[in-house]
């Protein structure tokens, strides 16, 4: 996986103070990637959005690794909005996403 950072200092327009499962937008010049092989987290919103999860956060008491976050299938996920999925899915050929004109899209969930 190809790792890009996000700087946010003390800019008060943090992902963490979001509204969870609603789209907010950042300035990002960099892409993101996954190698074909790798098993991602995938949440489709009620629109036919289909957002990779790019972050995940294990903070000072770990519940469970990435893997066991996986092997779950969603089943941490209890509170998505209405028509909204989870899944995963191993990919057949690499993934490479870039920002359109320098900004990204991300979608705040409960797990960061």
């Amino acid at each position: 996986m190809w790792v890009a950072q996000l700087n946010m200092g003390d800019n008060s327009d943090r992902v963490s103070d979001s509204t969870l499962y609603e789209q907010i937008t950042i300035e990002r010049k960099s892409g993101v990637g996954w190698h074909k092989g790798i098993t991602v987290a995938l949440l489709d919103d009620a629109d036919g959005n289909t957002y990779v999860m790019k972050g995940f956060e294990l903070g000072l008491n770990p519940q469970y690794t990435y893997e066991d976050f996986i092997t779950q299938n969603g089943k941490n996920f209890t509170m998505l909005p209405a028509d909204w999925s989870f899944r995963v899915r191993t990919l057949e050929q690499d993934l490479i996403e870039k920002p359109e004109g320098g900004v990204a899209t991300l979608v705040p969930d409960g797990f960061f």
